[in-house]
């Protein structure tokens, strides 16, 4: 099973970390919150955004790799660079991102319920 850590920056901003290194922002308004990059796609990102808003969540995507966007499935609002759209669907290659985990101390916890497609 994945886990995510988390701490925060300030009182409306707080890092996520991933397993594979990756850190994703979420940065609380007073009518919406962003986060800026959806890591690797390897546990519920919103799950653990659930855990300090409960506020409409706008994903912002950084760039398409792997690292950045592959947990965006879950964000029912997702803004990206249109021209990232070929990156994003190379990266978003089951075998590609599999990969990368090997990158990671914890990539042996993520089982098969873990990939967000």
């Amino acid at each position: 099973m994945v886990e995510f850590e988390a701490r925060a920056v300030t009182e409306y901003i707080t890092c996520i970390h991933g397993i594979c290194h990756e850190r994703m922002y979420l940065v609380e308004g007073t009518q919406k919150a962003a986060l800026i990059d959806s890591g690797s796609g390897f546990g519920s990102l919103l799950a653990q955004v659930r855990k300090f808003t409960q506020k409409p969540v706008l994903l912002l995507l950084t760039h398409a790799h792997t690292d950045h966007a592959m947990g965006a499935e879950e964000f029912e609002q997702v803004w990206f660079n249109q021209a990232d759209l070929p990156v994003f669907l190379q990266h978003g290659d089951l075998a590609f991102r599999l990969s990368g985990l090997q990158l990671s101390r914890k990539g042996k916890y993520v089982t098969p319920e873990d990939v967000i497609p």
